[in-house]
């Protein structure tokens, strides 16, 4: 049995080596954390696109995100900005709504 232990607890330091290795390979070219609020606001204004019915679409007023998402409260690009920043109830349909950001 220690030996088996001993294995698995080899393997999997093996495996968390070479994560941090190519983790260390693409860090120069990407960053990990939790953005403020400000970055949060910047990036949804600056290259926020929403998906209608699978096409990317601008986020040019607030009457788009009223019309997808006002049931659950959400009427403006502030209130999804808050939704998304404070990962609140309804943070699943809003970052759904949103296309993945191209920076």
């Amino acid at each position: 049995m220690r030996g088996l232990a001993r294995s698995a607890v080899g393997e999997e330091e093996a495996e968390i080596n070479a994560t941090i290795n190519m983790l260390r390979i693409c860090e120069p070219y990407v960053t990990w954390g939790i953005p403020n609020l400000k970055s949060v606001r910047e990036l949804v204004y600056k290259r926020g696109f929403v998906k209608i019915r699978g096409q990317r679409i601008p986020i040019t007023s607030n009457e788009i995100i009223e019309n997808k998402l006002g049931k659950l409260g959400i009427i403006c690009v502030e209130d999804l900005i808050h939704e998304i920043f404070t990962v609140g109830n309804n943070f699943k349909f809003a970052s759904n709504f949103l296309w993945p950001f191209k920076v």
